[in-house]
């Protein structure tokens, strides 16, 4: 499978989310991106990555991502 890039309003769309809260979960390192002159970039396989690792978790602020964070944190100790 060839790498494809996507755009966050591209994973927004295909994660039934707002591009905000795509923001939130890349400034709190939860999926991974790359910076680009015009913005921020993500594999397909990052999406996935992602999709697998906090499925099931509400994700849709701020605090709520901390606790996501940390539970997952608590789970690999």
């Amino acid at each position: 499978m060839e790498n494809q890039y996507l755009t966050t309003a591209q994973v927004a769309e295909m994660l039934h989310a707002t591009k905000r809260n795509v923001g939130l979960w890349r400034r709190k390192n939860m999926i991974r991106s790359i910076r680009c002159s015009y913005g921020y970039l993500f594999k397909q396989e990052w999406v996935d990555e992602f999709v697998e690792r906090f499925a099931g978790m509400s994700i849709t602020n701020e605090e709520k991502c901390d606790l996501a964070i940390a539970l997952l944190k608590r789970r690999q100790s």
